[in-house]
């Protein structure tokens, strides 16, 4: 569930609104027998608001939260939008249903393929390892909604065009543990021994725990670069022919 406070101003009402949505929606989930929904919500007000103020209360509220509701509700995510709501304030970005089934499809068709081909080249009785990113059916903030989250920043400050964002897309789907038993299954080729689902940190391959969080950004940052710097380039010059 995304929700949009227009005008949330800085001081003790600001999350009034956030923590009351959650607990309607929250009680209502647990009337219908419902599992607990995922909420994003996004702070808007004029560039001058102390936004600063409402982020450092974060911790206290979502404190507040599970003293009064325990760990029943679902993940709550917090953003701040900048800006006149007099004006376009989010990038009309979001795939409708079909884009979503349109890649769902393409990917279960890829990964019948490449099923088939290593069946048709491993040994009687021989094995495969296989080891690439999924999605978890627990709703967590990926490396790409961070994404989304810094190219609609950057429309905000007018340092890309609307029209750019609009028309950026990711190729990449990633599959859930469900849909990933079920194109095995369905191919029939080959069977399944175990699946199972790791979890990494952005900063994986940093040892030290002391390095300040600067570093650990900056890390981030360049290993993200190395991957999407193309990407950009790429769809950047396709949009100039």
């Amino acid at each position: 569930m995304k929700v949009v406070a227009l005008g949330c101003s800085v001081g003790p009402n600001t999350l009034i609104v956030t923590s009351n949505i959650i607990g309607m929606v929250d009680n209502a989930r647990t009337r219908l027998n419902r599992k607990p929904a995922t909420f994003q919500f996004y702070l808007n007000d004029l560039f001058g608001n102390d936004f600063n103020t409402i982020f450092k209360s974060l911790p206290d509220f979502y404190t507040r939260l599970v003293e009064d509701k325990g760990h029943k509700f679902g993940p709550c995510f917090i953003n701040a939008t900048p800006g006149s709501y007099y004006g376009r304030l989010f990038p009309i970005s979001t795939s409708p249903p079909e884009v979503y089934k349109a890649y769902l499809k393409q990917s279960q068709e890829g990964f019948k393929l490449f099923l088939k081909s290593r069946w048709e080249e491993l040994m009687p009785g021989g094995a495969m390892v296989l080891v690439f990113p999924g999605r978890n059916e627990t709703p967590r903030r990926s490396l790409r909604e961070v994404i989304s989250l810094t190219l609609n920043d950057m429309l905000l400050e007018v340092l890309i065009e609307d029209e750019k964002l609009d028309s950026f897309n990711i190729p990449v789907y990633e599959p859930t543990v469900e849909e990933i038993r079920h194109v095995i299954l369905e191919e029939e080729s080959l069977f399944l021994q175990r699946l199972d689902i790791f979890t990494m940190s952005w900063d994986e391959g940093i040892n030290d725990s002391f390095l300040d969080g600067n570093i650990r950004a900056e890390f981030v940052a360049k290993y993200t670069r190395a991957v999407m710097e193309r990407l950009f380039y790429l769809q950047s010059s396709r949009q100039k022919l």
